[in-house]
């Protein structure tokens, strides 16, 4: 559900009644979610937040809306509290932040001016380990229901697959021609493959698809080895298990 499907007159657009948020562009941090959870629950409503921690908001925008719109008086006080708007990202809610700046390093790092092979490698390492470790955390899927399994708070979720093609996209889009990295993206795929959640495989495999493809211009001992790292990641796919059943966020 998102705040653009739900019935219009049923809805209340709440944008946030500050200087900061109306003149400027800001980014946007949540805090106190179980206590908005337990306050939507009490209104006995649902509180749609339009952007997740990290994104950019722009002038004006509206931040939540709330269903039905005659329960927004009892809410309006707790988004102002937990909605937090400032200038900068920041790594605190915002893992995709922490991807981009080590997808910035590689990308400034494999420029003409600079081409800088090792730092390209590098990155793809430690993109790869980031992956991993916030694979090992509690999925985020936006949905966030009451004890009585009553969806009470929705907003974007962050989805390990969109982290993913993150880490993977630009850094692919910068080593046409620098097979190192490629085949290093290609490995942390194949090492990654088993140890990430089902719903991130599609995105892995087109990664390395999407690789196979920049790729066509190497020469041929290049593209020797860049399609023996391909056949090593898709062998991997091919040993995994069959997809299991996704599970709920229940606060309050």
């Amino acid at each position: 559900m998102h705040a653009a499907e739900l019935p219009e007159h049923r809805v209340r657009m709440l944008r946030r009644n500050c200087p900061m948020a109306e003149t400027t562009p800001r980014q946007v941090l949540l805090r106190m979610l179980p206590s908005s959870v337990a306050a939507a629950r009490a209104a006995d409503a649902l509180l749609v937040l339009r952007f997740r921690p990290g994104q950019f908001v722009l002038r004006g925008e509206p931040l939540a809306a709330i269903v039905p719109a005659d329960n927004a008086g009892a809410l309006e006080a707790v988004i102002s509290r937990a909605i937090h708007i400032g200038s900068h990202r920041t790594l605190t809610q915002d893992s995709e932040f922490g991807i981009a700046q080590v997808v910035e390093i590689a990308i400034r790092a494999l420029s003409p001016a600079v081409n800088d092979t090792f730092t390209g490698v590098a990155c793809a390492d430690w993109l790869a380990d980031a992956l991993l470790t916030l694979a090992e955390r509690p999925p985020l899927e936006g949905n966030w229901y009451d004890t009585g399994s009553q969806l009470r708070v929705w907003m974007p979720p962050v989805r390990l697959e969109r982290l993913a093609k993150l880490a993977f996209d630009q850094i692919r889009q910068a080593s046409a021609t620098t097979p190192a990295v490629l085949i290093r993206q290609l490995d942390a795929i194949r090492r990654l493959a088993p140890r990430l959640p089902d719903a991130c495989r599609r995105a892995l495999s087109d990664q390395a698809d999407a690789i196979l493809e920049t790729a066509s211009a190497l020469v041929a001992i290049d593209r020797h080895d860049l399609d023996a790292a391909w056949h090593r990641a898709h062998t991997a796919f091919e040993a995994l298990p069959a997809p299991r059943a996704a599970s709920r966020n229940t606060s309050a």
